[in-house]
């Protein structure tokens, strides 16, 4: 009887193999193939999984950063509405203008229920600073004239209740493709307790994604900025600046446990950029101390665009909205400095036409008749 070829059979040999051997090393045999060709599998799968979570934490902060320069640029308006109890409890509309050196919000509120002075829930702020001063405006309605609300003409002051600070963090809203609510996805992904515990390639609405679930538990009071998720699920979309597509996130309040689903839709700028069009989420929070479960909704409209020419600096002055300019600043200059163009222009055409003048007196000019 011929010897079986050694261990490194193939399920070819298997019919020699098994003539040979008794019953009993036959059945081990049988499962040891099984386990073998189940396990090489989930070893194959567990090594692109530590692989995955790898290229997301090298790639996606990167990419967010590269991802908010390209927001800096955009012009638009949003809005957010929320609804509790099927009632609308907020909802405001704002509009964005942004350059290199100034920003600027406008915000105008449509319903505010959760104030107790009623005449709030038509009023309206802006928020802008520019080259040489920050302020906030306020008026009671939308209709009503702009009054000056806070001025800091110097600029020097960094502390972070800052005016500037402010108009940065509240025109934030912006990056909602790269933030779980209120919550920046590069802050959530630095703390010390995130983990992730698995990530696999999905398919999201016929496009390839990239599903990251992850653990977050921590204290409410940890250092740092509050972030009240604690895990969830992440859907992402790789090839367009690592942006959201969708998630489903656990998270903990001082006096509440919620979980939210949120969905994200985008547009593909003219730079292949994603930007955002719709942000949906919907809520469940359960108050720990009475056990009451409060449902709720809201959801963001965007309609941004990506302009060819900045808006110019003296669009994010008092003057613009028909106020004094503050004393002891100095004008604001024109980012576009039209005038200097229109001058070198002019230059240009001058001697243009000058050369143009002594090439036809050298060359074309008539010759004297012969005598």
């Amino acid at each position: 009887m011929q010897s079986p070829r050694g261990c490194a059979f193939t399920l070819i040999d298997l019919p020699e193999v098994i003539d040979i051997m008794p019953q009993n090393s036959l059945i081990i045999l049988v499962a040891a193939i099984f386990v073998l060709a189940a396990g090489t599998p989930v070893v194959g799968r567990a090594q692109d999984a530590n692989a995955l979570k790898k290229h997301f934490l090298n790639e996606a902060p990167p990419a967010w950063g590269a991802y908010r320069e390209v927001l800096s640029r955009l012009q638009g308006k949003f809005s957010y509405k929320s609804v509790y109890k099927g009632k609308v409890n907020y909802y405001a509309t704002s509009v964005i203008k942004q350059n290199n050196n100034c920003k600027l919000l406008l915000r105008q509120f449509e319903a505010l229920d959760d104030t107790p002075d009623s005449s709030a829930a038509t009023k309206g702020f802006v928020l802008a600073f520019n080259s040489n001063y920050d302020f906030r405006l306020r008026r009671k309605t939308k209709d009503s004239s702009w009054a000056i609300a806070d001025l800091d003409i110097d600029k020097r002051a960094k502390s972070p209740d800052s005016l500037m600070e402010e108009v940065n963090s509240a025109t934030k809203s912006i990056q909602a493709l790269i933030r779980i609510g209120a919550t920046d996805l590069t802050d959530l992904i630095q703390q010390s307790s995130f983990r992730i515990i698995h990530a696999k390639k999905v398919d999201y609405l016929g496009r390839e994604a990239v599903s990251v679930e992850f653990d977050n538990k921590h204290a409410t009071n940890s250092p740092g900025p509050f972030i009240p998720i604690q895990s969830g699920t992440m859907i992402l979309d790789p090839e367009r600046s690592w942006c959201l597509r969708s998630c489903n996130i656990i998270t903990k309040y001082g006096n509440g446990d919620g979980k939210s689903h949120f969905e994200y839709k985008f547009r593909d700028s003219k730079s292949k950029h994603p930007i955002p069009v719709e942000i949906v989420e919907t809520s469940e929070i359960k108050d720990t101390e009475t056990g009451e479960l409060k449902p709720g909704s809201s959801e963001m409209k965007f309609e941004l665009a990506e302009v060819s020419q900045l808006p110019d600096d003296r669009e994010f002055t008092m003057t613009a909205f028909r106020l004094l300019e503050p004393m002891g600043a100095p004008p604001v200059a024109s980012g576009t400095r039209w005038h200097i163009w229109l001058s070198l222009a002019a230059a240009g055409s001058l001697c243009l036409a000058l050369l143009c003048v002594a090439i036809r007196r050298r060359y074309f000019s008539p010759q004297a008749p012969n005598k």
